[in-house]
């Protein structure tokens, strides 16, 4: 053999086992110091292990300190029971807590300070990661931030669980009280039982940052609180807008099942849990009570109730101010928001002596500030949007896979199994990878050899070459035999080895590429979701900030000029910092607040709903809806004290967004009072833009609709296949519109008194109205008229050819509900008949008996949902025949409602009956079957009667029993004739008894006689 081609596999076999040999001795020697967590790698060496709840006591104590934790790794190292102890939670944490999937169990805690929970405060360096906590926690009076977990949280809480009781006022939340800007939950799970007066949520209480992928089963706020419950004060004679508007201050408010109020992100969550209670609390949602923030891919199973503004996503959507920041902007920004904290603090101590509602709202505007200077400073800490990008990303390096090596290339075509020489290869596959793209990063461990040796060996072996000492212990053998001076290559198995090498590399590299992947994804994500939630925060404190010190200005008209020199001072600097943002040269009245809602862009996330589903049922007062109660401005709980802007106002103009975009409601919607559609109950302004609705949209008062019950808004591109009942003003997309463009309707109006429409019930005589098209067949248009160009009416064929039709349309179904859970689902087609055959069986249910409701069988051309109807089981029957007030017959057993008997006289008697007798047919009309009890009224002339049954034209008697005046007995025949004879008296158990008697008595008798004459014979005998 050439010794070329030797020293070619010697060096590549030693190329390609070098790396994996290194990387081998180095992750032994690693196992068990290190621990990764969401792609980060942790260094357990100097770890803080806890075993034992006394462990977890001495870590609380020095947590007093809150630089004492920080950039140090926890290590929960086996579950907990602080049942028995008097922990109290750990005051502020700054370090990692690695769970490791324990649970910490019986926690108890009472909030006496804000913010309870095991960690009362999670700093914005603190890391939480796969910990379960179950307990019990409550608080009262003005206490704010309750939790099982994390009573304020600035950090990352990842993978945790929680389960328990938790009974609060404000910022009440399983997982966290309050989530701070920069505060991130992802991944996480609660459970059990919330309950609170404002800010109620079953992940968070409040969140400013970001919930991602989590997951509520709290029941929140489903226990009453409202002692005056009372719909009158519903039935407001006044303008939709102050219906919208305004809510009563001493009811719950802002309870979600995810958040109570969200002003950050909420993505890919879902509810399962059923959240508030009939006609109490106002702003419920399904994800979140109150939304001015972000919420996207969330999904709602859960059953909602409340009294006004109640949504499958969210209670009350609120408008977000829309600004753009660039990065000097934003050191400006954080440089006059210093200023005005500090002109803040100034004025709270010249006002310390002043009336309580003023320093109140000092307090307020001040909380404003301290948010939007957290906010200015996460989104300079946090720049650069090109983590946008990274959480967007599906792949971040692709390897071609390798293609095998074949080693013919390198021996010529004559050479033979004994090493005959051949040719120098022309070339030296290196068996590594294709290299990705130049742009794709490729995150390579440091332990790697940065480049595989390729040297070519010389023929003869260099005294530093590993091969002149031989092989090293444990290092792949060669498939040469290099004994003598004959070479025998085993080239099969050679090359198989070079293809099990190469492909080992390809995984180990892929494997480093998808971790590092998912690594750069993870952070990313968090990043990213900071960025938005900072952005989203600076935006509403602004706002805030702004609405906050008109109030001010009202209030301290009547108060000493130190006071009103230090307002003067803040309101010059709030119009530095509005110039900053908004550089108006001059502004108009009508510029001050514009809504652009309608420009939303899909990649737009400020004030927006976007990809939610609702598949729970919606129950409500006023205001209701599939997706969201309401979308409208509210700026405080006390209609009385909504803010309006005067001559002392700063120089600011508002852009004002709330958008529902791309969401669908599958779930029944109801109401007590108006407003009520299956995408939004009202909205005064707004967008809802490509949503669907479904199911069944019902109210007992006015302003029904398919997709909003009033707007004074746009609806675009939207679309309804619902059922509707009301009164007045419903209509397929709007009960009452203003602008609807783009939308298909395919509706029915169940109930409806007058404006019905299958495009909108009644419109504003301003309303831009075009292009929506209606089924044919279903109400017309707008108020019972089709309008051309504005509420077209097309055949179901013309109506299916339509451009970019949602699939809700293409199918019919019939489904099938039993005590609310679905039984079956049928598919049709429009215009197809019901096979009796697809019918599903009724479920069973103890003491009822079961039928589905009527409906449409033939020509079907809408879904029908098919409803059980149970009825009690009838357990007597009673004969139309009586004497005096008793019936003759009753028959007694489990009847349908339904079922009945006829009692008829027929002339059939007992051969041998020879005195009085009585004869009866029951016929039993039945569908059930089994045995039941006969009872027949005994004839009261009849002094021995018995009860006998003609069977096969033979008379027996039957085993009866009395029971009152009637006779009982027993029977499973429906058909049957039965006769009552008076029979010859027999001798009664009494009479038979002292014949008994008598006769026993009587043969004593003979016997002593019998003995008595024997015994004298016998003496007479003696005597002789």
């Amino acid at each position: 053999m050439n010794k070329k081609i030797f020293s070619f596999f010697m060096v590549l076999t030693l190329g390609i086992s070098i790396p994996f040999y290194r990387m081998n001795i180095i992750a032994k020697a690693e196992q068990n110091i290190s621990y990764t967590e969401a792609g980060t790698e942790y260094d357990l060496s100097k770890a803080i292990h806890i075993y034992s709840a006394k462990d977890l006591e001495n870590i609380s104590k020095k947590c007093s300190t809150d630089t004492w934790s920080r950039n140090k790794v926890f290590v929960l190292e086996t579950d907990l029971d602080l049942s028995e102890t008097d922990f109290t939670g750990i005051p502020t944490f700054g370090g990692i807590f690695l769970g490791q999937g324990h649970t910490i169990k019986g926690l108890s805690l009472y909030g006496g300070s804000n913010n309870t929970g095991l960690f009362r405060y999670v700093q914005e360096n603190g890391e939480i990661y796969n910990l379960s906590v179950s307990g019990t926690a409550s608080a009262t009076g003005t206490h704010a931030g309750l939790s099982l977990l994390a009573g304020c949280n600035y950090g990352l809480i990842s993978g945790c669980n929680t389960s328990g009781n938790l009974t609060g006022e404000d910022q009440v939340g399983s997982i966290a009280g309050i989530n701070e800007v920069n505060g991130v939950i992802m991944n996480c799970l609660s459970g059990g039982v919330v309950y609170g007066s404002h800010l109620v949520g079953g992940i968070a209480g409040e969140n400013k940052g970001s919930i991602l992928n989590s997951n509520n089963h709290c029941f929140v706020n489903t226990t009453a609180s409202d002692g005056n419950i009372n719909l009158d004060d519903l039935e407001l004679n006044d303008t939709i807008t102050t219906i919208l508007t305004t809510e009563n201050a001493s009811s719950v408010t802002d309870i979600g099942g995810i958040a109570g109020f969200n002003s950050g992100i909420i993505r890919a969550c879902t509810n399962s849990g059923s959240i508030g209670y009939p006609h109490v609390g106002y702003n419920i949602g399904g994800i979140a009570g109150s939304q001015v923030g972000y919420i996207e891919g969330c999904i709602n199973y859960g059953l909602l109730n409340g009294r006004k503004d109640v949504g499958g996503i969210a209670g009350q959507m609120e408008p977000s101010s829309e600004m753009e920041y660039e990065e000097d902007t934003l050191q400006k920004l954080n440089t006059e928001f210093d200023k005005l904290h500090d002109l803040l603090t100034q004025l709270d101590r010249d006002a310390s002596g002043s009336s309580t509602a003023l320093t109140g709202q000092i307090d307020k505007l001040l909380s404003s500030v301290k948010n939007a200077q957290s906010a200015t400073n996460a989104m300079m800490t946090n720049a650069g949007d090109y983590f946008k990008e990274f959480s967007t990303l599906t792949d971040l390096a692709t390897l071609s896979s390798p293609k095998p090596i074949s080693l013919s290339e390198f021996v010529s075509p004559s050479a033979t199994p004994s090493g005959s020489p051949t040719e120098s290869p022309s070339a030296v596959p290196t068996g590594v990878p294709t290299e990705p793209p130049a742009d794709v990063p490729t995150a390579v461990p440091t332990e790697t050899p940065a480049d595989v040796p390729t040297a070519v060996p010389t023929e003869t072996p260099t005294p530093g070459d590993p091969f002149h000492a031989g092989w090293a212990e444990g290092w792949p053998s060669p498939s040469i035999d290099v004994s003598g001076n004959n070479y025998h290559i085993d080239w099969e198995k050679a090359e198989k080895e070079v293809n099990e090498a190469q492909q080992n590399v390809y995984n180990d590299a892929s494997k480093i590429l998808s971790d590092t992947q998912g690594m750069v994804k993870n952070q990313a994500a968090i990043i990213s979701s900071r960025i938005y939630s900072a952005s989203g925060t600076l935006n509403g404190s602004i706002s805030s900030i702004i609405s906050d010190m008109e109030a001010l200005n009202s209030m301290a008209n009547s108060e000493n000029q130190i006071i009103l020199s230090d307002i003067q001072a803040i309101i010059d600097e709030l119009n530095v910092i509005t110039d900053l943002i908004t550089q108006p040269d001059t502004i108009e009245p009508d510029d001050i607040i514009t809504d652009i809602s309608d420009e939303d862009q899909p990649t737009d996330i400020s004030g927006k709903v976007m990809n939610c589903v609702n598949s729970g049922k919606i129950n409500g007062d006023l205001n209701i809806g599939g997706i969201a109660g309401s979308l409208s401005r509210e700026n405080d709980l006390d209609p009385e004290d909504d803010f309006h802007l005067d001559e002392r106002s700063t120089n600011v103009r508002y852009k004002e967004r709330i958008v529902i975009r791309q969401c669908e409601n599958r779930g029944n919607v109801e109401g007590k009072r108006d407003c009520v559609g299956g995408i939004a109950g009202g909205m005064t302004l707004g967008s809802i833009i490509n949503c669907i609705s479904g199911g069944n949209i019902s109210s007992e008062g006015n302003m029904v609709g398919g997709i909003v019950g009033s707007s004074s808004s746009t609806i675009r591109s939207s679309s309804a296949k619902c059922t509707l009942k009301g009164q007045n003003k419903i209509g397929g997309i709007a009960g009452f519109g203003t602008n609807i463009s783009d939308c298909y309707s395919m509706v029915q109006i169940n109930e409806g008194e007058n404006y019905l429409g299958s495009i909108a019930g009644d419109i504003d005589e301003n309303a831009e109205i075009s292009n929506n098209y209606f089924v044919n067949g279903c109400p017309e248009g707008i108020d019972g008229i089709t309008r051309e160009g504005m509420a077209e009416a097309l055949s179901y064929e013309q109506f299916m050819s339509l451009p970019d039709l949602p699939d809700i349309f293409q199918d019919l179904y019939l489904t099938f509900i039993a005590d609310g859970k679905t039984v079956s689902t049928v598919t049709l087609q429009y215009g197809d008949t019901f096979d009796p055959a697809s019918l599903p069986d009724v479920p069973s249910k103890e003491g009822y008996v079961g039928k589905w409701e009527d409906f449409d069988q033939d020509a079907i051309t809408f879904d029908q949902t098919i409803e059980a109807v149970y009825t009690e089981y009838i357990s007597t029957l009673e004969s139309s025949q009586a004497n005096g007030k008793r019936p003759i017959v009753l028959l007694e057993g489990t009847f349908n409602p339904e079922d009945y008997f006829v009692l008829a006289p027929i002339n059939a008697y007992p051969e041998d009956a020879m005195t009085l007798s009585e004869c009866w047919k029951i016929i039993l009309s039945s569908s059930s079957t089994g045995s039941y009890t006969v009872r027949y009224l005994i004839p009261e002339e009849m002094e021995n009667p018995q009860i006998e049954i003609l069977e096969n034209d033979i008379w027996r008697s039957v085993d009866t029993e009395i029971d009152g005046s009637y006779y009982v007995f027993t029977t499973d025949d429906t058909d049957i004739v039965f006769s009552c004879v008076e029979r010859p008296n027999a001798p009664t158990s009494a009479i038979a008894a002292v014949l008994i008697v008598c006769v026993i008595l009587i043969v004593a008798l003979i016997v002593v006689f019998l003995h008595l004459k024997k015994g004298k014979v016998q003496k007479k005998g003696q005597k002789k």
